[in-house]
């Protein structure tokens, strides 16, 4: 193995452990979608306190009646 690859693996090695040991954002809600009942949303809050959701709404704009609600 060449001194270049173990520089990699141990880089790699470090990214791993830092990425397992980051807090973990915690899902809040799984809201249904009024217009297609087939989908369902997620509301997560990450550790630094901010809130987000994946629907089209809060993509676009930011804001949505998912998150207002928590």
């Amino acid at each position: 193995m060449t001194e270049l690859q173990q520089w990699a693996n141990a880089r790699v090695q470090k990214y791993d452990e830092a990425r397992l040991s980051a807090p973990k954002p915690i899902v809040l809600a799984r809201p249904q979608s009024k217009s297609n009942p087939k989908v369902k949303y997620m509301v997560i809050q990450y550790p630094n306190g901010s809130i987000h959701c994946n629907c089209i709404g809060f993509v676009y704009r930011k804001r949505c009646c998912h998150t207002k609600a928590l």
